[in-house]
């Protein structure tokens, strides 16, 4: 024959049942813990290694030293005026040599 639980026996089984929740619960959060933990330590050594990028990117405020921005900047505006120079004395260095070979031209004409 089957008895029906008493109400002690159901309130212990229940007891029971959210003790292993509980349980379960709480190895879940310490594992999330952990895992921020070391999210969050990572993130700080992330930290200092950016300020160190930054401070190859930018100008050192306090000794004046030029980031690498501003240098490459710099370097961009000296290439471009040395290559305008370039092409003005090519430019001019084809227009000398057109003129002799124009000039030569003409001399051998009545030479010959």
């Amino acid at each position: 024959m089957n008895t029906p639980p008493t109400t002690n026996l159901l309130l212990q089984n229940l007891i029971e049942s959210n003790k292993e929740r509980h349980d379960e619960e709480k190895v879940r959060a310490e594992k999330q813990l952990e895992e921020a933990l070391r999210v969050s330590n990572r993130l700080n050594e992330q930290q200092g290694d950016i300020t160190k990028i930054l401070s190859y990117l930018e100008v050192n405020r306090h000794t004046g030293e030029e980031g690498l921005v501003k240098q490459v900047n710099r370097m961009e505006g000296q290439l471009e005026r040395l290559e305008h120079k370039t092409d003005k004395k090519i430019w001019m260095f084809s227009t000398i040599v057109t003129g002799l070979v124009l000039a030569l031209k003409w001399i051998f004409a009545k030479i010959i």
